[in-house]
């Protein structure tokens, strides 16, 4: 059998209402030298069967099962570890390509000698129309051409796999995979891969088609209820760990702690809920006591970094309110840096961040 050029892994997981025209999607890209991996998670519903009946016409159509229901990373693991093509792409089953994205995703990799080609996005709504605001800023595609690869790329560059198309080599040769039962899954793996890609490649079209809708995973992304937004925190330490292994972190301290930590710790803090707000301050807290060296950073990040180490909540919360209150003397770098996002921050007597 000829070798694919690009390798497609898609997650299944109960969504049989949008399979099927995830599926015509990929089959019928203009691109035909491609490989189609299915990986059902232990789905209850009939999304198995639907793709069994598309395998049966298709014999570019791979399908996995897992042995027990394991999340988006697992799958995705799985998927990387199966795949035969030199370049790997993601959809999530939900969603959906637009019929040329494979061959100008494939045309703008190769063509440009890049690490990475990134394409825009077209929203749908099913829900959550209110975050259109922030979802058009954060999925505009903000450069032209190819770039090599800086921080300012990377924070300006939205984390998500299915956007995307990547070299199956820095997979195997750098030992990336998606975190195991985190959350926030894209954000490990855009950082981690960002780490050794040299030349990045961008498309102005929106090729891909995201959905939102009433309970995904992203769905759930906002709700301040559990513990399960502190998994950005985790991401951080997960990062780290990585960084560490690999002897990247010296060399993107900076990078780490402004870009990384702070921003993830913000979002964790401000998306939790009350009830594990604190700790969530302290395991913050205690990774900051063990690892961040002070006076080798800038005086805003490392003014925050020590409000986070002494765990001094109301401090850091008037700090952070006092920088935007002075927001014209206050770079758009630095809002960046600490998490805060002008227009979605409403400021309110007794407001509790």
């Amino acid at each position: 059998m000829k070798t694919p050029k690009i390798s497609i892994i898609v997650p299944v997981y109960n969504v049989e209402q949008y399979i099927s025209e995830c599926i015509e999607s990929l089959i019928n890209q203009t691109l035909k030298d491609i490989e189609i991996i299915f990986v059902d998670d232990c789905g209850t519903d009939n999304s198995l069967n639907i793709v069994n009946d598309f395998a049966k016409r298709d014999k570019r159509i791979i399908i996995l099962r897992l042995k027990n229901n394991s999340g988006v990373s697992a799958c995705r693991n799985a998927g990387i570890k199966h795949a035969h093509a030199p370049y790997i792409m993601f959809c999530d089953s939900d969603d959906f390509y637009s019929p040329t994205m494979c061959e100008e995703m494939l045309n703008a990799i190769e063509n440009s000698g890049a690490d990475i080609a990134m394409c825009g996005t077209n929203i749908i709504y099913e829900t959550d129309e209110k975050l259109k605001l922030g979802d058009d800023e954060y999925y505009r595609v903000k450069y032209e051409g190819t770039h090599e690869v800086t921080n300012d790329i990377v924070n300006n560059s939205d984390v998500s796999a299915w956007n995307k198309i990547c070299k199956k080599e820095f997979f195997d040769k750098y030992n990336i995979q998606y975190p195991f039962g985190l959350r926030y899954e894209d954000a490990y793996f855009f950082r981690i891969y960002m780490l050794w890609a040299k030349k990045i490649t961008f498309i102005n079209k929106k090729l891909h088609n995201y959905r939102r809708r009433t309970g995904s995973i992203m769905n759930q992304t906002f709700k301040r209820c559990d513990m399960s937004a502190a998994d950005h925190l985790k991401i951080a330490f997960e990062i780290f760990n990585y960084m560490n292994k690999y002897n990247k972190y010296e060399e993107n301290y900076d990078y780490f702690w402004k870009s990384i930590f702070i921003p993830y710790f913000n979002f964790a803090r401000w998306n939790i809920g009350k009830t594990y707000r604190q700790q969530t301050y302290n395991i913050a807290s205690e990774f900051a006591k063990k690892h961040y060296i002070p006076g080798r950073l800038d005086f805003y990040t490392e003014r925050a970094l020590a409000m986070i180490k002494n765990k001094t909540l109301e401090k850091t919360k008037k700090y952070l309110f006092g920088l935007f209150k002075i927001k014209e003397s206050i770079d758009k770098k630095t809002y960046h840096l600490l998490g805060l996002r002008i227009y979605k921050i409403k400021i309110k007597k007794n407001s509790d961040i």
